[in-house]
């Protein structure tokens, strides 16, 4: 077994943690709400077929969920994502290490992030914000 308290977030850092918004907005927006429908689809199809997989039984609560209320702003505001510029990333991803979390998995290209931004974020990230974690 492995012990190692691991989570999933999106990730983006910018020069300016307003062009981080700016870049990431759309995206995280849309892969939060995207992400949640097709999860609910599965509680749906349960339901439909009167089946149950326990395994999935979470999926049920879900089927009817309205995703409205999964907007950047909200993803932002709860810490459910990491964006901003090189010094707000690390603040957030520190709140995520003082959580328990000991792996985190970054998804640094949603949905249409352009790639000159996600490579930028990718090197950003590696210069100034995983160092400051590896202590």
């Amino acid at each position: 077994m492995n012990p190692t308290a691991a989570t999933f977030t999106m990730v983006h850092c910018a020069e300016t943690t307003a062009e981080a918004k700016r870049d990431a907005a759309e995206s995280f927006e849309w892969y939060a709400q995207t992400g949640v429908k097709q999860i609910a689809t599965l509680g749906q199809w349960q339901a439909e077929l009167r089946r149950d997989w326990n395994t999935y039984e979470y999926t049920k609560a879900i089927a009817t969920l309205d995703t409205s209320h999964l907007t950047f702003d909200y993803l932002d505001s709860v810490g459910a994502c990491i964006v901003g510029d090189p010094v707000r990333c690390v603040e957030i991803a520190k709140r995520y290490k003082a959580a328990g979390c000991e792996l985190l998995l970054c998804l640094v290209q949603p949905y249409k992030i352009p790639p000159e931004k996600v490579f930028r974020s990718i090197e950003l990230l590696g210069r100034h914000v995983i160092p400051e974690l590896e202590n």
